[in-house]
């Protein structure tokens, strides 16, 4: 997974959500680069990273994440924890498919 800030003044809650999948055992990093955001999307999207969980002021103040999925763009804003869940959910069932 990777956490995507929209600018440097949401990295800080982008760092929590880092913490809490690292906490979790999932493999997740922040792309905490000066990039414009769908410059930072679009690597993301060439790396292949399977979910890309986009934070901004909107998700900042209702504790939640907008979570784009690999070649099929966005999912919508989930919580956090539900997030949490589903990835743990997707790996035990091994399961390319991801239901948002």
């Amino acid at each position: 997974m990777k956490i995507i800030p929209v600018s440097e003044t949401f990295l800080e809650y982008g760092e929590k959500i880092l913490n809490v999948c690292l906490e979790n055992k999932i493999r997740a990093e922040i792309d905490s680069s000066q990039e414009s955001l769908s410059k930072k999307i679009r690597v993301a999207e060439n790396e292949k990273v399977p979910v890309i969980a986009v934070v901004g002021e909107k998700e900042q103040v209702n504790q939640t994440v907008a979570v784009r999925l690999h070649k099929k763009g966005m999912k919508g804003t989930i919580p956090v924890d539900v997030l949490i869940k589903k990835i743990k959910e997707n790996e035990q069932s091994r399961s390319i498919e991801f239901g948002i």
